[in-house]
């Protein structure tokens, strides 16, 4: 293992890449602007950690890590990935929040073992339909980037439990959505969604639904299928009437109705039932 983070480096020296037996590189909290080519002779290499620096770009001899599993990049400048970034079989775990990505390789497909994908805060107007190829994925986060759709394939990702979609520009969703048949968490607050698609109410596993700050002007009926669902953030929508399909979540413990404009305001006995549901409707009204 070899910690150098909280320097003021700017480089690294070529020498780094006879490292051939190293497994762990933490270099976070730097200045690197760039990554010499050696770093690819690091056969080993199980974790590279390079947040908060100053990176640009990274070399295509990032490809060569094979052994890679854990690669934090998170808080630089990357505008772009390489492609041989789809050359890292072994990666189970990829930062790349609070950067300048635009776009994704379809590259990125490539990376069977990949469970966690971390894109937040990024520039992101699309998704390559490749990333339904990760079939080992359970937690991918997209929030604050500028998705204005999804691809269909992102109903490929079986073994998904956690979506991250928060503060983006999403007007719709794909019927594909409901085919995440393990997700437990949705997260899809501060978007431009008008409506659901039927195909939510697929979400068996859904615990968590968070759909607050959206444009929604009524739920499906099917929403009322979700019967794991214990939490339900609606609050800041275009609701006009109580949404009754909510009386079907058997298993729901909060929901948040705050903030929309209900055409007659309901009373106390209608929203706070025996059931032990904690709802919350506009209390400053």
């Amino acid at each position: 293992m070899l910690y150098l983070e909280y320097n003021q480096l700017e480089q690294l020296p070529l020498e780094i890449g006879n490292l051939g037996a190293l497994q762990w590189l933490k270099l976070e909290h730097n200045q690197l602007e760039q990554l010499p080519p050696e770093i690819g002779n690091l056969g080993a290499l199980q974790r590279l950690y390079l947040g908060y620096n100053q990176l640009e770009q990274l070399v295509p001899e990032i490809g060569n890590l094979g052994a890679l599993q854990w690669l934090n990049l998170d808080h630089n400048q990357l505008e772009q990935l390489p492609l041989e970034i789809g050359n890292l079989g072994a990666l189970r775990a990829l930062y790349l929040q609070h950067n300048q990505l635009e776009q994704l390789v379809p590259e990125i497909g490539n990376l069977g073992a990949l469970e966690y994908l971390f894109l937040e805060d990024n520039q992101l107007q699309q998704l390559v339909p490749e990333i339904g190829n990760l079939g080992a994925l359970q937690e991918l986060q997209l929030g604050y980037n500028q998705l204005e759709q999804l691809v269909p394939e992102i109903g490929n990702l079986g073994a998904l439990r956690a979506l991250y979609l928060q503060h983006n520009q999403l007007e719709q969703l794909p019927p594909e959505i409901g085919n995440l048949g393990a997700l437990r968490a949705l997260y899809l607050g501060y978007n431009q969604l008008e409506q659901l698609v039927p195909e939510i109410g697929n979400l068996g596993a859904l615990r968590a639904l968070y759909l607050e700050h959206n444009q929604l002007e009524q739920l499906v009926p099917e929403i009322g299928n979700l019967g794991a669902l214990r939490e339900l953030q609606l609050g800041y929508n275009q609701l006009q009437q109580y949404p009754v399909e909510i009386d079907n979540l058997g298993a729901l413990q909060e929901c948040d109705l705050n903030n929309n404009p209900f055409q007659q305001a309901d009373s106390d006995e209608e929203f706070f039932d025996e059931s032990g549901v904690n709802f919350v409707v506009n209390p400053w009204q």
